[in-house]
């Protein structure tokens, strides 16, 4: 008798994770936005490379949230409006994203161009021209940083926590 009670909790126990895996997580870009302040009550939009732009808005802290599990497929460019100031940033995929100058400055010198120029018409095309030249454009971004104030920026300013 106990073995089969054993054995129901078991196949019950088995049961419900299945059951849980099979349900998923839904992805997200979660992340901070900052001029230096945090941007509280900004406009926040990502541009995937297919499916509809996602939008939410910043908390008090610059914090937000974008689910990005209603038919779009990363790469995405995520912009943040408000107060006047206007920065993007690029998602490689779900995960922790920083909206910030340096982001700014990073993906215009990886695209090339202005980065609203990229966010306006966002395509696979843009998608890669960003990713493959992202690391390249990082790297002289923080040199100049660092040339500039003499400080170090440590971790990677796309995605490190601040």
């Amino acid at each position: 008798m106990r073995s089969t009670v054993f054995r129901l909790a078991l196949i019950s126990g088995a049961a419900a994770i299945l059951a849980a895996c099979s349900q998923g997580t839904p992805d997200y870009i979660e992340g901070f936005a900052a001029t230096g302040a945090a941007m509280a009550g900004a406009s926040v939009t990502a541009k995937c490379v297919s499916g509809p732009d996602v939008t939410g808005t910043t908390d008090a802290n610059g914090r937000f949230s974008l689910n990005i599990m209603g038919g779009q497929k990363a790469p995405c460019i995520v912009r943040v409006s408000g107060g006047g100031t206007t920065l993007h940033s690029f998602a490689a995929g779900p995960g922790r994203l920083n909206v910030t100058p340096l982001t700014e400055l990073s993906v215009g010198k990886a695209f090339g161009a202005d980065p609203s120029t990229a966010f306006a018409g966002f395509d696979s095309a843009k998608a890669s021209a960003i990713a493959s030249n992202l690391d390249t454009a990082k790297a002289a971004i923080k040199t100049q940083v660092e040339t500039l104030t003499g400080k170090t920026i440590a971790g990677d300013m796309f995605t490190s926590t601040f």
